[in-house]
């Protein structure tokens, strides 16, 4: 099998999605299923070797920033100017298919890591994370709501398969699209090996390193409104002190959008010393933060999967998340669960965590047993057993109502 892959969301520092395509990539680059794996990064045609040394690139040159600041990420910053995304994407376009015609990689299949496919002459399968911009519209900027909603349905329309990345997410997008189940299947995430329970000295060392404290919360995500950090810090607020004074709350991540939404709260919590902005952390010491945490708390209103879900219980982590959620699914028992949108709810289950150690061991044991369902390998492994079906079953896939829309070219 010869594969081509849209490189585009290994673009440092990492998301979300961009962490996906890293994990996967790394075990597709020397997987003995592929004759070939190809790729487009920021316009410029990569092959294997380029693409092996543009996984460590993007995690090498991700910020090294101090402690409570953040960056700047100049190329997605400059794609919201109006105009350019478009002329961007024709341009990468027009070389993409350049190099198809002359390398003769008709018969490369093309795997797309975000949402959007590209004109491929070969069998498309997008990678489409979540129907957020669907299901919670409010947790996203209009321009996205509006490009997703046009170009999703397109995507679907070409693709020969799709996949996605929980069986929340399967379920959603089948219901909304009308899919048939036989046309969407799961990928889960993996976990880096960097996660596991770290020994007490590079726990010292992480907590020297950002000046924290022996115990906290750990919050981790990009501050914006989907993520529930207003409802995280009142039920924290509704703490007896002496668990507020024990256990301040640590965020992690970047400044999203609409961030005023949870200024009072944040300025109320830092001025009395119980909360501890990071900012952006460089990727290398995420395995060691999330180890050195009491508690993780991940109580967002909606994810396609949660993926420090996953990676807190391949550290020995405790775990608060929510439930009714694709984390509950990926927790399998190994967190407490709570109503994000219920105040008191978070509140009472930040107390059983913060207040009985016993509970919070047994869920750490059940967590480690859980997290060793998640790898890298299985979830590439999987990515390309389905890919091989797909191309088995082609001329059935191609009489379905999604692909009726025709094939653009640039």
């Amino acid at each position: 099998m010869k594969l081509f892959v849209n490189l585009d969301p290994l673009l440092p520092p990492l998301t979300g999605i961009g962490q996906y395509t890293h994990g996967i990539l790394s075990e597709l680059v020397d997987h003995e299923g592929l004759q070939g794996l190809y790729g487009q990064y920021l316009g410029q045609w990569y092959e294997r070797e380029d693409i092996r040394q543009l996984l460590a690139k993007s995690l090498a040159l991700a910020p090294t920033n101090t402690p409570r600041q953040t960056s700047i990420n100049w190329p997605r910053l400059i794609a919201k100017i109006p105009g350019v995304r478009p002329l961007y994407h024709a341009i990468k376009q027009w070389r993409l298919m350049q190099k198809i015609r002359q390398n003769a990689l008709i018969d490369t299949l093309y795997w797309e890591p975000n949402y959007v496919l590209r004109s491929f002459p070969g069998l498309s399968v997008p990678t489409i994370h979540d129907i957020a911009y669907i299901r919670r519209p409010e947790f996203h900027e209009q321009s996205t709501i509006d490009r997703l909603t046009q170009q999703v349905p397109e995507s679907i329309a070409r693709a020969a398969h799709v996949f996605t990345v929980s069986q929340l997410s399967r379920q959603e997008i089948m219901a909304h699209y009308q899919l048939s189940a036989d046309f969407v299947s799961v990928v889960y995430p993996g976990v880096s090996k960097a996660f596991y329970p770290h020994m007490s000295d590079e726990k010292h060392a992480i907590r020297q390193r950002y000046q924290l404290p022996e115990h906290f919360i750990l919050s981790l995500g990009t501050l914006e409104p989907r993520k529930n950090l207003k409802g995280l810090m009142q039920a924290y607020l509704q703490l007896p002190e002496s668990l507020r004074q024990a256990f301040p709350l640590v965020l992690v991540g970047t400044k999203g959008w609409l961030m005023d939404q949870f200024s009072q709260e944040l300025a109320q919590l830092e001025a009395q010393g119980q909360l501890i902005r990071l900012g952006y952390v460089a990727q290398a010491d995420l395995p060691a933060l999330m180890s050195v945490a009491t508690v993780m708390a991940y109580v967002s209103h909606y994810e396609g999967f949660g993926m420090p879900v996953a990676e807190a219980l391949a550290s020995g982590t405790a775990v608060l998340t929510s439930a009714g959620t694709s984390m509950e699914e990926v927790a399998r028992g190994a967190a407490r669960l709570v109503n994000p949108d219920d105040i008191n709810d978070i509140a009472q289950g930040l107390n059983d965590l913060l207040a009985h150690p016993a509970l919070r061991q047994q869920l750490v044991q059940k967590g480690l047993i859980v997290a060793q369902n998640y790898t890298w390998r299985a979830s590439a492994d999987q990515l390309l057993s389905d890919l091989a079906h797909c191309q088995n079953e082609t001329s059935r896939h191609l009489t379905t109502t999604y692909q009726r829309v025709p094939h653009y070219e640039y």
